[in-house]
């Protein structure tokens, strides 16, 4: 189950953070911004750079994950 996070800024690395370390779900991270998305990879999670506000994109996100955090 691939539970995907989109946005990883303060609210997003707790979330991310804690589902993946306490619950052991398997997170993947999109965030517009290359600097997040390292730090989020830095952590060891799966991580992505795109911009989620364009309908293609969300579309495709929601398309390859069983739950969709924004």
């Amino acid at each position: 189950m691939n539970t995907c996070l989109v946005g990883y800024g303060r609210v997003g690395k707790v979330t991310a953070l804690a589902l993946s370390r306490d619950y052991n779900v398997n997170v993947v991270v999109f965030d517009a911004s290359g600097q997040r998305v390292n730090e989020a990879r830095r952590k060891g999670l799966e991580a992505f750079l795109t911009d989620a506000s364009n309908p293609g994109m969300s579309s495709r996100i929601a398309a390859e994950c069983d739950v969709v955090a924004v």
